[in-house]
């Protein structure tokens, strides 16, 4: 198995993660076709893109001729929904297009997006037989393994994490698994079905965002008792069999997203999933909730300058996609002018009003309005930078100012 030449296709946190793990053990090729991603790997990871004597190492690279000869093929690219929250898979087809020109006989390709149950069987499976001209279990194999990592403040990265393993029959299945425990320290837990594995990445996510929405729904309650929802919680917690969860922002390429798989996989055969859908529902509907709150708060206050701090999707983490923070800025720019500021966040829309450090010094603000939960903002001065009557909204409460909170 040391003479498999693997290439991880698509280089975002999965990806270049599960590439300099197999690189410690295979020669690995990191394709992804952002040049700019590509350059900036190579400057920022240059220490992991060597290749020994005996073949072992990372390359990254943004030409597809490069994975031509590659015996195993790791897609992880993202699964996210179109505009009407239907899944959207052009890239991930596009992708298996390109693999299948390339793929011989032997050979392994294996998704680690987020799919629904029978997904893999159902779409990619006969496009790969389609293109390539081989067979199923007899030319070539497939595996699924949902990918599991954390980003941000509890970050866990794939070999810390249990990896879900699976095949199109038993021998890829024994192929794959093995493959993974040459990497993941955590080690790997087979399953007998692609469709299983399938199934418990959307199981995992949707799980999640049920409870969230549970506590964002109890919150809306709550605070109209004037109850606060975060002591409530505290008090709970001293009870062995209560689960921590807590009210928030549902964003980002998983929680936010894998839900509408279910929801759309349910639908294509006639059965509905009420507690997903409402769950989704309440969660989207958090963004006017607190969007409300801004303003009912600032509805009578002069304001000429507004500054909006953290914009990631999560806490501790560089990531705006699918940003429920985002959305709410948006919603506040039809009326004022908002300056965003993120130590974590590079690059962020609207590019105009956003600056990366917290050098605002020189700048006093009308209203400061307190996003992402981050470390930086619970013992970070707000108030040097506001306006001798301005006020400070803290959304989740996490800083020195938890006057104005809102979850």
């Amino acid at each position: 198995m040391t003479d498999l030449k693997i290439c991880v296709i698509g280089l975002g946190n999965v990806g270049l993660d599960l590439a300099i793990n197999f690189s410690k053990k295979f020669h690995t090729i990191g394709y992804d076709i952002n040049k700019s991603l590509i350059e900036k790997i190579k400057n920022q990871k240059s220490k992991h893109l060597k290749i020994s004597k005996n073949g072992v190492g990372l390359e990254v690279s943004c030409n597809h001729k490069l994975i031509v000869n590659c015996n195993v093929y790791i897609i992880t690219v993202p699964s996210p929904v179109n505009k009407k929250k239907l899944p959207d898979l052009d890239n991930i087809i596009e992708l298996t297009k390109l693999i299948s020109k390339f793929i011989r006989i032997g050979n392994i390709l294996i998704y680690e997006s987020t799919f629904y149950p029978g997904l893999t069987e159902e779409i990619f499976i006969p496009i790969i037989e389609r293109e390539s001209k081989l067979k199923l279990n007899k030319d070539f194999y497939v595996g699924y393994s949902p990918e599991r990592i954390n980003i941000g403040k509890n970050k866990r990265l794939s070999n810390e994490i249990v990896k879900i393993t699976s095949g199109s029959n038993k021998k890829a299945s024994k192929i794959i698994d093995s493959l993974y425990k040459r990497i993941i320290k955590a080690g790997t837990y087979n399953v007998e079905s692609i469709r299983i594995a399938e199934a418990v990445k959307i199981l995992e996510n949707c799980q999640r965002d049920l409870n969230i929405a549970f506590m964002n729904e109890i919150t809306k309650f709550f605070n109209k008792l004037n109850l606060d929802t975060k002591k409530v919680i505290e008090a709970a917690s001293t009870k062995w069999n209560f689960f921590q969860f807590y009210p928030g922002l549902v964003g980002g390429d998983c929680i936010a997203v894998d839900p509408y798989y279910l929801i759309f996989s349910a639908k294509k055969i006639k059965h509905d999933l009420p507690l997903v859908r409402l769950a989704r529902e309440t969660n989207e509907g958090m963004v006017d909730y607190i969007y409300k709150h801004i303003t009912k708060a600032i509805s009578n206050l002069k304001i000429s300058a507004l500054a909006f701090f953290g914009i990631s999707y999560k806490e501790n983490c560089k990531q705006i996609n699918n940003s429920m923070y985002l959305r709410i800025i948006q919603k506040l720019e039809k009326n004022y002018k908002v300056d965003i500021y993120d130590h974590f966040v590079e690059k962020a829309q609207p590019e105009s009003n956003f600056v990366r450090t917290m050098e605002c010094a020189n700048k006093k603000y009308d209203v400061i309005i307190i996003g992402s939960k981050h470390d930086e903002y619970k013992k970070m001065n707000f108030k040097k930078f506001l306006n001798k009557f301005g006020t400070i909204i803290d959304i989740h409460g996490i800083s020195m100012y938890p006057k104005n909170k809102i979850l």
